[in-house]
């Protein structure tokens, strides 16, 4: 018997018997754990078909919705959107949607906007944002005319802004945009920072309701405007496990990331593209993860463990006669069997690899994530001399 301790309560075994087979239970908290602050919420808890603009509800605001330009309004629509990820862990929702729409008949842009109680940035120390909506594009796409796909022509998207910076001239300072822009073919999500003018795109798609993810590392400066901020953008990321940086497919640094306000963006038909149109819900601005994405873990379920199973070729003992390994079917259902490979048997007495497995990636629970845990070992006849256990 061998243990290896770990941080998370979790315990493993594997028995040989012509094959060795690991389960690892990973038990799965019932819910966010780590809590910093949620300091801002919009679930458009409004009327259906109401219109945006005055609507006050939400958590964190110092005003009520209002329209920038007032020439087309948004309204809210019965229902929210949903997100779940592959886990089945399901994203808390409450409220109807946002239907940010510009004008289908002229070139009438909608800028629904409401300006944050909290200003956003590192003030005497570094400072993490955690910024989350879920988002959807609808209606009429816009022909190629060069025989390529249907697209969504006209921009809709979110810029996160600054009244602070240039209070004096009451100017909102763009920070930077995530959604799309007008002339788009490709229909991905995207973000851009305003200073320096960037924009990287991601793989996916505006058409699929998507929870879109963002980490603003505010750096502490003597002047609030040197250009030091980091911004991380994920889209439908695991619930309950922070995303690394590592894994995160837009990336902005150097910039200066200090908000306190939204600006919504719907552009109108404007002759060359039909009118952008969009839903918008469950708006959430905190300090971590935890605090934008609460969830109901297991689509609902009571939190129970999610097996993992790693596969490991054995042979009867003493031999020489092996053992086949486990084939896809006997673990059919488990999470991450794909994970490992079964090692051929050797048919040879006492081949070292009668005993050995070989990941084919990082061993990872079911929400995808990297997981730490305690591995008990045991053989029901003993180890042969020369086998080795190990945590590899």
């Amino acid at each position: 018997m061998k243990q290896i301790p770990s941080t998370n309560q979790v315990t493993a075994w594997i028995g040989v018997r012509g094959l060795i087979i690991l389960l690892i239970a990973l038990m799965i908290a019932s819910g966010n754990s780590a809590h910093g602050a949620l300091l801002a919420y919009e679930g458009f808890d409004y009327p259906d078909g109401s219109d945006i603009n005055g609507q006050n509800g939400g958590l964190g605001w110092t005003n009520a919705w209002y329209d920038v330009l007032g020439v087309f309004a948004s309204t809210n629509v019965a229902g929210s959107l949903t997100y779940a990820d592959q886990s089945g862990n399901k994203l808390i929702t409450t409220g109807n949607k946002l239907r940010n729409s510009g004008d289908s008949t002229a070139n009438n842009v909608s800028q629904p906007s409401r300006t944050l109680a909290h200003y956003f940035t590192a003030a005497g120390t570094n400072q993490t944002t955690w910024l989350t909506c879920l988002a959807q594009r609808f209606g009429t796409q816009d022909v190629d005319a060069n025989g390529g796909p249907d697209f969504y022509g006209r921009g809709a998207n979110i810029t996160m802004s600054d009244t602070i910076e240039d209070a004096i001239n009451t100017n909102l300072v763009s920070r930077f945009t995530y959604g799309s822009h007008s002339g788009e073919m490709l229909d991905v999500w995207e973000i851009d920072i305003a200073t320096p003018p960037t924009e990287i795109q991601t793989t996916n798609s505006i058409a699929q309701t998507s929870m879109l993810v963002f980490r603003i590392d505010h750096m502490t400066n003597t002047v609030d405007n040197i250009p030091n901020d980091v911004v991380f953008m994920w889209v439908n990321p695991p619930l309950g496990v922070e995303p690394s940086t590592n894994t995160s497919p837009a990336i902005f640094g150097d910039a200066e990331l200090s908000f306190d306000h939204f600006e919504f963006f719907a552009g109108g038909n404007n002759g060359t593209y039909l009118q952008a149109e969009w839903y918008v819900d469950e708006i959430r601005v905190g300090t971590t993860y935890a605090d934008v994405t609460p969830f109901t873990p297991g689509g609902g379920g009571g939190g129970g463990p999610t097996i993992v199973s790693v596969n490991f070729q054995g042979r009867l003992n003493p031999g020489p006669a092996g053992t086949d390994p486990l084939a896809p079917a006997d673990v059919a259902g488990v999470v991450a069997a794909g994970n490992w490979n079964n090692v051929a048997d050797a048919d040879v007495t006492e081949d070292p690899s009668c005993y050995q497995g070989s990941p084919t990636g990082a061993l990872v629970d079911s929400t995808g994530a990297a997981t730490t845990f305690t591995l008990t070992f045991s053989a029901n006849g003993g180890w042969n001399n020369e086998a080795t256990v190990t945590t590899t």
